[in-house]
């Protein structure tokens, strides 16, 4: 079995004289899929199908087979099978003989000839004329002449005319059985019951011109369908259906109203106090869309609104969580950026103070002097930009976290008032430049014996 390809129609235009058959027709059809091709009469099917086959040459534009013109195909029945309308039978052959003189003509072995007998229900007529075949014998034979080569492409026109019940249930096994092995089914029809039944996608033309392309699903609305209603009290109900200024076919399954949804209908016979038995809204069907398309009725289907997203706790109106305090402080203590580290260049060039009385005495009190007049210093822009919220006061770290930071820079230091002296003269500097700068204090360890100003211990405050 060979494998299905593309068919594609691109630009195809056929014209004859000053009629213009088919204009500027472009299309695709898929393998692995059965394409309905529908259009009235003298819509241009045959010629579209004819200039696919190498029957017709396009006035311009071209028409393919896996990216190659009929013409170039190496093999065609081994490619390309066709079912026409017109198969062009010699009516004083046989069955038999037919097929056999066509698989020669394409290098096909002759076994495959009594397979196709037998698979199409000729066997016992393979030496009858074709000229004293049924129309629906005849359609037979077309279909295993197409299938003579074991084709991935195949073209069936009006596959089903002429065959009784049992013959189209047969025809639309074979169709839809032929698209699943994943082969390429062009079919054209008048039947639109029967395309419908077994097309997953279609092409309609009309005066020459492709007028839709797409899945069923995209042809119709279902939203768009009529609504058939019924009921045990008829008259009442039809009394109810006129009052509303409603117009309705009585059928035998019930009343058929068109224009309205199923919806407003049922509110209607509600307020008339009818019981109803039935109320279904039906799908438009293939023909009714097929005929809008056609004399330029159709309506492309609007997409249907999206369902409303249904609120999340936190999205419901008129809800507020409380939150304690000290959470809202925790909470705002995570956004806020952590204090800037001084590197360790910055602290080497301050040298650390020795654990002594006299210059713990002069870095509490400068200290304090930081606290009471804190001199400008440069923060990220994150930290600028948080500014602008309200600020929450937050408890200052105590001795003991800076002393913890301090004594991982910290190294020993044989000179005391040398240190104290620099510190001094840093922050005379930094006082005195415009510029923002980071003020970095060491602060040794205290003993167990300091206090802090408000007459802690440093094990209390920790």
């Amino acid at each position: 079995m060979a494998d299905g390809q593309l068919i594609e129609f691109d630009h195809a235009t056929k014209r004859f004289g000053a009629v213009a058959a088919v204009s500027d027709f472009s299309a695709r059809v898929n393998p692995g899929v059965v394409t309905g091709f529908l259009g009235p009469n003298g819509a241009g099917k045959t010629t579209t199908l004819r200039m696919l086959l190498g029957l017709e040459r396009p006035s311009s534009g071209t028409a393919t087979i896996g990216g190659s013109r009929y013409a170039d195909l190496r093999s065609p029945a081994r490619v390309i099978g066709a079912m026409m309308e017109d198969p062009g039978f010699r009516p004083r052959r046989s069955v038999e003989r037919h097929l056999v003189t066509a698989a020669k003509a394409n290098g096909i072995p002759l076994s495959r000839v009594g397979e196709l007998l037998s698979f199409v229900g000729l066997e016992n007529d393979a030496e009858t004329r074709i000229a004293a075949l049924s129309l629906g014998m005849r359609q037979r034979l077309s279909a295993a002449t197409a299938l003579l080569g074991d084709p991935g492409v195949l073209v069936l026109d009006e596959p089903a005319n002429g065959l009784d019940p049992e013959g189209i249930r047969w025809m639309r096994t074979l169709i839809r059985g032929l698209a699943d092995e994943g082969r390429t089914v062009l079919v054209s029809s008048h039947v639109l019951s029967e395309v419908e039944q077994i097309a997953d996608e279609i092409l309609v033309i009309a005066r020459g011109e492709l007028k839709f392309a797409g899945t069923m699903e995209d042809l119709a609305d279902p939203r768009t369908g009529p609504v058939v209603v019924d009921a045990a009290d008829r008259s009442g109900l039809t009394q109810a259906l006129k009052d509303a200024g409603y117009e309705f076919e009585i059928l035998r399954s019930g009343l058929t109203v068109r224009g309205s949804d199923a919806a407003t209908i049922g509110e209607v016979t509600a307020r008339a106090g009818v019981a109803l038995t039935t109320l279904q809204q039906r799908g438009p069907t293939l023909e009714d869309v097929f005929l809008d398309l056609v004399h330029d009725r159709y309506v492309k289907p609007a997409p249907a609104a999206p369902e409303p997203q249904q609120p999340t706790l936190f999205d419901a109106p008129g809800l507020e969580v409380e939150h304690d305090e000290d959470e809202l402080l925790s909470l705002d203590s995570l956004a806020e950026p952590a204090p800037a580290v001084a590197s360790a260049s910055s602290l080497d060039q301050v040298p650390p103070v020795a654990a002594e009385p006299a210059a713990e005495a002069d870095v509490t009190a400068q200290t304090d002097a930081a606290d009471a007049d804190p001199a400008p210093t440069t923060a990220p822009a994150d930290a600028q930009a948080s500014r602008s919220e309200p600020e929450v006061e937050r408890p200052l770290p105590g001795l003991a976290d800076l002393a913890a930071v301090a004594s991982i820079f910290a190294t020993p230091a044989s000179e005391p008032n040398t240190a104290a002296a620099a510190v001094e003269a840093a922050e005379a500097e930094e006082a005195a430049s415009d510029e923002d700068a980071t003020r970095v204090i060491d602060v040794v360890p205290s003993s167990d014996a300091d206090t802090a100003e408000d007459g802690t211990t440093e094990h209390e405050q920790r």
